[in-house]
């Protein structure tokens, strides 16, 4: 007997940038749907990730809905066992657990004795929709919308020859529209940037006569003793230690506001400022109202119900929720 669940899922939404103009849905569907292309083989459709060439990235699932081409991108480690936990007894101390390979899994009746079957266990599967050059993206734990664009990069770049020359496909952000209405429509009274404090090496000196291991040193990277010595004072230029900073969970916070009022101009500097940091990814805007704007919170994303039928998603309704989100919450004409 089947059993049918249902889970709230996270919709991302991206718009598809081209150094030259094109569109992706269209690409996709000419590639991967009509029957006389190459890349409508899934087996044609494999990137491989490893050098041994056994694990591998590919679009399994294929198909379109009205206007919306719908791809299911999956992620296989070749000979990778998995490990089931065994719940069994309520007063135990330790639940066991059985590794299984895929040779342990049973034969489907429908596998011929004559035909070699291969099984893999699948790792991650991403879902995705595309109406011309807006992407609606169900993530994974394994495969993200970076993932998702350096494998269509790959497919229709390298391996299909499909996008136009000097081309690169790009998977961007783009703003929710409530939000950023209200950023536009509402003064920025205080931004508060934040950035990590990295470090570079310095060369060591060499001394020709000398078998001692070169003393290696570090120093803060330039453009944070830029900002410390430009607007403080600081300066940090000959500071050197011993260690690199990449584990100091040090951070450089930069708040730009105002006390009780501002000028016209002073207004003007930091809604510039405001509207500038759409691209960093760690930031925070408190407007004039006292509404909090994050790097998160800007990009557009949605939930979704997506309904599951012996723990695999159903494609056909999945396909259905993704193209009323797209052509509920985005605007085509941009």
């Amino acid at each position: 007997m089947s059993k049918t669940s249902t889970k709230e899922k996270t919709v991302h939404y991206k718009k598809v940038d081209f150094l030259k103009g094109a569109n992706l849905g269209q690409l996709l569907k000419a590639q991967l749907l009509e029957g006389d292309s190459f890349y409508s083989k899934a087996k044609n459709r494999q990137q491989f990730v490893s050098a041994t060439q056994d694990d591998f990235i590919l679009i399994n699932h294929a198909s379109s809905h009205q206007s919306m081409f719908f791809g299911e991108l999956i992620i296989v480690e070749s000979g990778k066992a998995q490990a089931v936990l065994k719940i069994d007894n309520d007063n135990a101390t330790e639940f066991p657990i059985k590794t299984y390979l895929t040779e342990d899994l049973p034969d489907d009746e429908s596998d011929s004795q004559e035909e070699i079957t291969r099984k893999e266990f699948i790792d991650s599967v991403l879902y995705f929709g595309v109406i011309d050059n807006h992407v609606a993206i169900i993530q994974s734990r394994s495969l993200t919308a970076r993932t998702l664009e350096s494998y269509l990069g790959w497919l229709l770049g390298e391996a299909a020859k499909a996008l136009p020359n000097n081309s690169a496909l790009i998977l961007k952000d783009a703003p929710n529209p409530a939000i950023k209405e209200k950023l536009e429509s509402t003064p920025a009274k205080t931004i508060s940037i934040s950035s990590g404090i990295g470090s570079t090496e310095l060369q060591p000196i060499h001394h020709i006569e000398s078998n001692v291991p070169a003393k290696i040193d570090y120093k803060i990277e330039d453009n944070v003793i830029d900002v410390l010595k430009t607007a403080f004072g600081v300066d940090l230029d000959t500071l050197k230690f011993e260690d690199s900073l990449d584990d100091a969970n040090l951070k450089l916070k930069l708040t730009l506001t105002y006390n009780r009022k501002t000028s016209k101009s002073g207004q003007k500097v930091i809604d510039t400022v405001a509207s500038s940091m759409r691209h960093n990814d760690d930031y925070v805007i408190t407007l004039e109202d006292g509404t909090r704007v994050t790097a998160d919170n800007l990009k557009m994303s949605g939930k979704i119900s997506v309904e599951t039928i012996n723990n695999k998603v159903y494609n056909d309704g999945l396909k259905v929720q993704l193209y009323n989100w797209m052509t509920t919450n985005i605007n085509f004409g941009d």
